[in-house]
């Protein structure tokens, strides 16, 4: 079933305009389609590093905000923010 949707597949293909820009081999056209179908592994490592940035990031914008309208709690939250850094660099978490 697969291997005959894939052949359907490449007929269509061979219909379509695509084909006339960039000529397939029905060998190359199975290859690309299996690369296609294929999933982006997205590791714990990936995902935590995406959290880090987006709480970061809003950590930078509350503290100009802040500083902005409120310069005292502008510079709490400075610091308090370098030393929860400090101490995640020294402690490794």
């Amino acid at each position: 079933p697969y291997k005959a949707s894939l052949k359907k597949s490449y007929e269509e293909y061979k219909k379509s305009k695509d084909y006339k820009d960039s000529r397939l081999t029905e060998t190359e056209y199975v290859q690309v389609m299996h690369q296609t179908r294929s999933f982006e592994y997205v590791s714990i490592d990936d995902e935590k590093s995406t959290t880090e940035m987006w709480r970061d990031l809003t950590l930078t914008a509350a503290t100009v905000v802040l500083y902005v309208f409120c310069p005292p709690a502008g510079a709490v939250l400075s610091t308090v923010v370098a030393a929860a850094d400090m101490y995640s660099a020294a402690s490794g978490k």
